[in-house]
């Protein structure tokens, strides 16, 4: 039973969400042989004040960019 646990910044859609764990499941279905039923996934979502990158938030970081 595959478990694939995904952390990234905040910020994306529930369909941007939802297309990417569909894809993750896809992959390991397909190249594992996972039966779909096995296979969990979920996103954990990272405030973009409370991520860092380097000496500034992610926050901050988006700011400048």
């Amino acid at each position: 039973m595959p478990f694939v646990q995904v952390n990234m910044a905040s910020g994306r859609t529930p369909e941007q969400k939802r297309a990417m764990l569909d894809g993750i499941v896809e992959v390991l279905h397909t190249t594992l042989g996972a039966p779909y039923e096995s296979i969990r996934a979920w996103i954990v979502e990272l405030d973009a004040d409370e991520t860092m990158i380097g000496d500034e938030s992610l926050t901050e970081w988006r700011a400048r960019r």
